[in-house]
């Protein structure tokens, strides 16, 4: 009864214990300890896992050779869900994050195997990612996102958004922004430097650096030739009372009663003559 019929074949299944398995070395060699799940290239061979995913169990003898080839390994089977080397990999065929996690923190979303949601219903960080526990990549639960970076190359791009082939926005190490298009600004701008590449415009006005000097230097031109200044030896403050003697005057005014004084008749002829 337990024998094979025409055509047919008895295969071994195993679900626990030790069992060998034909394995591949397509993502590398295998050391004793590494998680074995199924190829991605040769049906009914298992090769090194090297992401979360399903696994049927972990190596206890390693699997070392030149080139893509095969052989045997003793497993020890356990087959099931395997967090490898903390990397989770979404894809249309195995949606891991959803077998991963507990609870509904992450769930597919609709029809689509390759749309996931994260639904944070408590007070938590919506999502984190973290290097040496530092947090690279957080998006806050307001949604407010902070990057953190670590380059040493002032002009590595930090942050970039791209159309197609074209970069739009690219911040940079150094904090310099780069924008390929036209920046609209519905508030005030406040700048301790401004430099215009090839032209300053206000409003439908635009000059470039030539028309901008000739403007300034024929303002300058126009103030120095209307421009009021002290009269030669003067004291540069102006007289209130141009013609008469100011009270500090040392010079006396003349004396009314002398004006007055009658006159000999010999003083009046000379006067008159």
């Amino acid at each position: 009864a337990n024998q094979p019929g025409p055509g047919q074949y008895i295969a071994t299944v195993a679900l626990s214990g030790r069992a060998p398995v034909k394995v591949t070395n397509e993502n590398g060699n295998i050391q004793v300890g590494d998680y074995i799940t199924s190829s991605a290239k040769f049906p009914g061979y298992g090769m090194k896992a090297t992401r979360s995913g399903v696994v049927i169990g972990q190596a206890i003898e390693a699997f070392e050779a030149n080139g893509e080839s095969s052989g045997k390994v003793e497993v020890f089977m356990g087959v099931g869900y395997q967090q490898v080397n903390n990397t989770f990999v979404l894809t249309d065929k195995d949606a891991q994050l959803t077998d991963a996690a507990s609870g509904s923190l992450l769930q597919q979303a609709g029809t689509s195997s390759t749309s996931f949601v994260i639904d944070q219903q408590g007070t938590g960080d919506i999502l984190k990612l973290q290097k040496g526990g530092l947090d690279k990549f957080l998006v806050k639960n307001d949604g407010s996102v902070s990057i953190l970076t670590d380059a040493a190359d002032e002009e590595v791009e930090v942050f970039a958004v791209s159309n197609k082939d074209q970069k739009l926005l690219v911040v940079k190490a150094s904090g310099d922004v780069e924008i390929a298009r036209n920046l609209k600004v519905k508030g005030s701008v406040e700048a301790i430097e401004v430099k215009a590449g090839n032209k300053l415009c206000l409003g439908t006005t635009c000059v470039d650096e030539q028309q901008l000097k000739a403007l300034l230097e024929n303002i300058g031109s126009s103030q120095s030739q209307y421009q009021v200044g002290p009269p030669p030896g003067g004291s540069g403050t102006p007289d209130p009372n141009p013609g008469q003697n100011s009270p500090d005057d040392p010079e006396s005014p003349p004396d009314p009663e002398a004006e007055d004084s009658p006159q000999t008749e010999g003083e009046t002829t000379q006067n008159q003559e």
